[in-house]
Parts: C-alpha cells; sequence; structure tokens
C-alpha cells in the first residue's frame, strides 16, 4: 500500500486523471441513488398510491377540466377520477396586506383519494363552489397566528371574497404535489374550459382508479322467483323467464350479457364497438327470421347490420380530417379515408394488444375497438398472429343512430331527404354547405327530384 502512495505521488497527472475518474462515477451513483429514493418515496405515503393513475397524453399530463366528465363516464375500465391543477400565485389581499399565495384547484372528491389530514369540513365533499378556500397549516400560523382562520375571509385581487372553510395539513417534499398557500375550487376552470396560455391542452392532471376484473360472484334463486346474479356485492335480478346465461366465477367484461333476452344494440357498441354491435344485430334477425319459419342468408344479415350500425361520433376538439368536432359521420367513408399514425402504431400479438385500441379492422371488429382479453383471443382463435393498434382511442366513438334518422348523416343533401324532420335536416344541411350530385348518384331521390337521368348510359358506365 505505502509504495502505491509513492507511485501516485511521482505520477501527478496518472493520479489527478484516476481522482477525476473516481469523482465522475461517486457523482453517477449518486444521481441514481438520488433518482431511485424519488422513485419509491414521492407519493408513497398515500393509502391509494398503488391504485392511482394519472391520465395523460404523449408528452403531457395536462388536460382541460371539461375533459374528466365529458369522457371518462363513457369508460367502462375507468372506475373514478378526481382532479387537481396548479394555479400558480394569485394576489390576495389577507387582512388588509396585499401578498402572493400559490393556489391549487382541486376536485370536490380531492380528499377521498388523497388522505391528507383535514379540519373543519366534510372530506367526502369539498369546495362546491367558487367563494370557499382551504387554506395550509403553514398559512394559517403565517397569517392567522393563534387564531382559528376558519370562517375569515380574504379577497382575490382585492375584489372577490373568499370564505376560509378547513385546514389541509402541509405537502411535504415527498408529497406529488408542492406546497401551496391555498386549495380553491377546479369547477370554474370546469365551465370556462380555461387552457395554458399558448397551448391547445390544460392544467388539470386527472387521477383515475381502475376497475377490477369482474366476477360471478354468486348466482342464487330469488324469494320472490326468478334469479339473483351478485357482481361485486350487488345483486342483479333476473326476470322469471329468462334464462341467467353465466355461472359462478366466470369473468365479465363491459357489455356481457347475463341472461338470454334482447339487448339494446346501442348498449352493445357502447362497451364493445360498432363490429360487435353489427355482430349482435345480425345473429338476432336471424334467429328472428328461424323462429318464425323464414329462411335467410347469413351474408344479407351482415350487409343489413352494417347499413343499419354505421355511424361514429367525432370527439377531438380541434376536428378530423374534413370533418368537425361532434361531427355525426358515416363510419364506412371515414374508414376509407383514415390512416393510422405510423409513428405510434405498432404490429403486435393480440394477447399483447390488450387494453389498446384497433388502427385497422379485423374480422368484424371495426377501427378503435378497445382490446380485451376475450377480443384478443377470438382474433388469434381465427389466425390473425399480429394486428395494428396503438396506445390511445381514436379521435371518434360509436354512436347508435335510429333508421329513422340515420341518413341525416349523409353529406348529400337530396340524398337524405326521405326520412323524417326535413326542416331541422334542411337548416343543418344549409349551415354545413351539403351539396348534390344529380347526374351520378346512386340514390333515387336527386334524380326523382329533377324527373331525368334515368338509365342513361348505365349499361356502359355504370352512371345513371
Amino acid at each position: 500500500m505505502k509504495s502505491y502512495f509513492v507511485f501516485l505521488k511521482r505520477n501527478k497527472l496518472y493520479t489527478a486523471i484516476q481522482a477525476f475518474g473516481l469523482s465522475v462515477a461517486l457523482g453517477f451513483v449518486i444521481l441514481l441513488a438520488s433518482h431511485v429514493r424519488t422513485e419509491f418515496t414521492v407519493g408513497t405515503t398515500q393509502p391509494m398510491a398503488n391504485e392511482l393513475y394519472i391520465a395523460g397524453g404523449e408528452n403531457t399530463v395536462g388536460m382541460r377540466a371539461k375533459t374528466a366528465p365529458d369522457i371518462f363516464p363513457n369508460v367502462p375500465q375507468i372506475k373514478g377520477w378526481t382532479r387537481a391543477g396548479d394555479n400558480s400565485s394569485c394576489e390576495y389581499s389577507v387582512e388588509g396586506e396585499m401578498v402572493k399565495l400559490s393556489a391549487m384547484e382541486v376536485d370536490t372528491n380531492f380528499f377521498q383519494f388523497f388522505d391528507y389530514k383535514l379540519v373543519g369540513l366534510d372530506r367526502k365533499k369539498v369546495l362546491p363552489a367558487n367563494d370557499e378556500i382551504i387554506v395550509s397549516e403553514s398559512f394559517a400560523r403565517k397569517y392567522f397566528p393563534g387564531e382559528d382562520p376558519i370562517g375569515k375571509t380574504i379577497r382575490q385581487f382585492g375584489i372577490h371574497s373568499k370564505t376560509i372553510v378547513g385546514i389541509v395539513e402541509d405537502f411535504d417534499k415527498d408529497d406529488i404535489f408542492k406546497p401551496v398557500d391555498i386549495l380553491e375550487s377546479v369547477l370554474p376552470g370546469e365551465k370556462a374550459g380555461w387552457v395554458r396560455t399558448g397551448t391547445t391542452y390544460g392544467y388539470v392532471c386527472n387521477f383515475i382508479t381502475l376497475a377490477e376484473g369482474t366476477k360471478i360472484e354468486e348466482v342464487e334463486e330469488a324469494p320472490q322467483g326468478a334469479m339473483y346474479v351478485t357482481i361485486k356485492g350487488k345483486k342483479h335480478y333476473i326476470l322469471p323467464g329468462h334464462e341467467v346465461e353465466v355461472k359462478e366465477g366466470q369473468e365479465l367484461e363491459a357489455g356481457d350479457q347475463l341472461a338470454e333476452g334482447l339487448v339494446d344494440p346501442e348498449d352493445i357498441i357502447k362497451y364493445k364497438g360498432l363490429g360487435e354491435g353489427r355482430k349482435y344485430l345480425a345473429e338476432r334477425l336471424g334467429k328472428i327470421l328461424e323462429d318464425s319459419g323464414t329462411p335467410s342468408d347469413k351474408r344479407n344479415l351482415e350487409v343489413l347490420a352494417r347499413a343499419a350500425i354505421r355511424h361514429v361520433r367525432v370527439t377531438n376538439q380541434d376536428g378530423m380530417g374534413d370533418y368537425l368536432p361532434d361531427d355525426v359521420v358515416d363510419y364506412n367513408a371515414l374508414q376509407a379515408s383514415y390512416r393510422p399514425d405510423e409513428e405510434t402504431t405498432r404490429l403486435v400479438r393480440p394477447k399483447d394488444a390488450v387494453g389498446k385500441y384497433l388502427q385497422t379492422p379485423v374480422l368484424h371488429y371495426t377501427i378503435g375497438t378497445r382490446i380485451t382479453p376475450k377480443v384478443a383471443k377470438f382474433i388469434q382463435e381465427h389466425g390473425h398472429d399480429k394486428i395494428s393498434v396503438e396506445d390511445t382511442a381514436p379521435s371518434f366513438t360509436p354512436e347508435m343512430i335510429r333508421l329513422r334518422t340515420a341518413s341525416h348523416s349523409n353529406p348529400d343533401w337530396m340524398a337524405s331527404m326521405g326520412t323524417s324532420y326535413l326542416t331541422k335536416q334542411l337548416n343543418e344541411a344549409a349551415t354545413e354547405g351539403d351539396d348534390t350530385n344529380v347526374r351520378q348518384n346512386a340514390d333515387w331521390r336527386p334524380r326523382l327530384a329533377f324527373g331525368e337521368g334515368f338509365g342513361k348510359q348505365i349499361s356502359t358506365t355504370g352512371e345513371f
């Protein structure tokens, strides 16, 4: 060891290089240890830490305050949610003194998801109005020393009065939220649709809990007759004359049928997509015809089902291609022009696609269908080893339109006139600038209206 130190003393350049390398390596070890500590400590003190997820996009978790109530109720996999948003700092008049306070906006159920100590109000529903706030313990000690701040009033920008209704413990360094002075209601932001300046995304983080896998817990006779099916502790009554189609211990997915009988196709497409809705309608029509002794061709029934169930609603706030937000459009036309995002679309095995969304049609499943374990198994069993999927849902959702108004989504305004509610349809067509083509139209209405073009050139060109 003595000779080694002598060697280092004589070779100073070598010693300097070694010392520098050792310090760099030690620095990386410290950074890695800090990262590991952060991963395993931040937010872990919360009882629901392992159940909460943050919903967001590829580059940000910020969303509009209105996103959750508009979308999440239609996603059966989401069990519950709450919102929290950084509202930066605002000027308040506290006891006659103008000060800048850091604020965070929270949902009315925030304290049902996060177990922070709260004094002064019921944690089950907080801040239902914009004129109430919750202050931190440090704020109370600083501005109301030795006093109870609950019931006192402070003024935002010296104008808007807000009453202190509760006190929350301070967020510490291991919390996922940075320390703030006050908590405000997120509801005004939801109503106004606020977004960050210069962006198209919001300032609110959506914390969600996911629904657990559902099993049939019990199938038993009901005292009043017929059967009870128990799911997650809740008894579902099956009417007399309807045979139960599930058994105890069976795994269920959203939209699965519990007993025999007719199901509204709208419920099928809501939870399982257009393809399953079409399949169900074709099978039910075939069964009705079979029971009446009328022969039918499965291909004809499938064509009828595809024509009846073929609408989607554009959900993207920026529209989609030539379609505007909230437009109800023909899925068949949309499918012809739909192009998956090459950067986010992946070709994977069906079993690896669970939880993702189809980007190209497979079997009877349409674009945008969410892949569940049952869907993945069905696709695999029918010979498809790879399917195109994306992590996020497309910019549209399936929509059930009754047949009486189904033609209203036709961009050819005259071809859509053979139905009810013509005044409404004409107003919408005029507003959207719809057009018609009399001479080359597969529909008979435009040609009948003008009384020309019947049968001409059809034998050679296929045009009317």
